[in-house]
């Protein structure tokens, strides 16, 4: 089976459905809401930039965007205020991705530059996390 960007990408995702119902199941719905916004997010922003950039909006099928928002959403506490989440991961997709060029042109993963400047602008925010079981 050849393994093109796409097939990869849904692999990946595939992969991390049993981290996602496991999350779902200590931590409640709130990573289920943040992995739905912030993929509502990333695919927007990606194609924003793709139009801003005069590029085929084709390459939104790849999948990248999507995974980025998981990964993303997964990191993130799941009481985080969604426009905090919104602005992580509209600043993954800006200048983590299309910034260097789009998917495989960007040094680090957009996801962790996502993180990053959340973790630096707003701290207490990422660092609260319901204790396991609490809804």
């Amino acid at each position: 089976m050849k393994l093109d960007t796409q097939r990869i990408m849904l692999n990946v995702l595939l992969a991390l459905v049993p981290g996602v119902i496991a999350m779902a199941y200590f931590f409640g719905a709130g990573i289920i809401v943040n992995i739905v916004v912030a993929g509502i997010t990333a695919v927007a922003t990606e194609a924003l930039m793709l139009r801003a950039r005069n590029r085929s909006l084709s390459t939104l099928l790849d999948g990248s965007a999507l995974l980025t928002a998981v990964l993303l959403a997964l990191a993130l506490p799941p009481l985080l205020p969604l426009w905090i989440l919104v602005a992580g991961t509209a600043f993954a997709i800006i200048f983590g991705k299309q910034l260097y060029g789009g998917l495989g042109h960007n040094p680090f993963n957009p996801a962790m530059v996502g993180y990053a400047a959340l973790i630096i602008s707003f701290p207490l925010a990422m660092s609260t996390w319901p204790a396991l079981g609490e809804p």
